[in-house]
């Protein structure tokens, strides 16, 4: 079974409102923030979708959970 999602991003997701890790936000960062965090929903949505052959609780729920888990990563 892979690992949850968390411990698979949290090091790699940084906060909104300290995006750069430099204590500051600007609106660019954190567009750039919010994007990126789409971007990984949408990949695990095509993850989710090319699964091939008999849907598992590992190859549909657990992407699923991903892709929903990446989506709150940008609406923190």
């Amino acid at each position: 079974m892979a690992a949850p999602i968390s411990d698979r991003v949290s090091s790699l997701v940084s906060h909104p409102w300290n995006p750069a890790g430099t204590g500051s936000v600007d609106a660019a960062a954190l567009e750039s923030w919010v994007e990126e965090g789409l971007l990984r929903h949408r990949k695990a949505i095509e993850g989710l979708l090319a699964v091939e052959g008999q849907r598992t609780l590992e190859n549909t729920l657990r992407a699923y959970d991903d892709a929903v888990a990446e989506l709150g990563w940008s609406d923190l």
